[in-house]
């Protein structure tokens, strides 16, 4: 199964990771951290599971940038590009 976790929080990512691996280990994850790095993810790939965060930045962080400002809505962001886009939401 294909997996793209959309989450700016560590802690986060290795508890999601952490629960998927103990169901299935026949998984790709993809992780992202920014509404940008979703949308992209998503435009470029399909996936079966998208596992969002709500409140996400912008862009990522590199080096010492904050990554934009934080969209409280950024994982609806996301919902609306993939309909947009055509793609599947079941």
């Amino acid at each position: 199964m294909n997996i793209l976790i959309v989450e700016d929080d560590g802690h986060k990512i290795d508890d999601i990771q952490g629960f998927l691996s103990s169901l299935d280990n026949h998984h790709q994850l993809t992780i992202e951290r920014s509404v940008r790095g979703g949308v992209l993810e998503v435009y470029e790939n399909n996936y079966q599971l998208v596992i969002l965060d709500m409140a996400l930045p912008t862009f990522d962080q590199e080096n010492k940038s904050s990554g934009g400002m934080s969209q409280p809505q950024g994982g609806l962001e996301l919902i609306r590009t993939l309909s947009a886009i055509g793609k599947d939401l079941r």
